[in-house]
């Protein structure tokens, strides 16, 4: 087997994205699934790795996305402790030219 910094699973042709780190990823992919049958263009971006945060590389799997929903369990109320969050921002600034 072989593991990745982060997993894209059906992102080819998504609108809409969930970023999301962890086991909640197993029940989301499921979920995508059943919208995907529905006609909805979603995916799912699993990060694995996030330190070193693998910037460019996300930013380049959520090129053509539209939205993106980014899903942490950590329960802190300011957005900047959170895990994931801020290391999204890095991903914004790696699009740039």
């Amino acid at each position: 087997r072989e593991y990745g910094l982060f997993e894209a699973y059906r992102l080819e042709d998504a609108d809409r994205a969930v970023v999301m780190i962890g086991s909640a990823a197993g029940t989301t992919k499921d979920a995508i699934d059943r919208l995907r049958e529905k006609g909805e263009k979603v995916g799912l971006l699993k990060i694995r790795l996030y330190r070193p945060f693998p910037a460019e590389a996300i930013a380049e799997a959520l090129k053509n996305v539209k939205a993106v929903a980014v899903m942490d369990r950590a329960c802190i109320l300011k957005f900047y402790e959170i895990p994931l969050f801020p290391f999204l921002f890095m991903v914004k600034s790696a699009e740039q030219p």
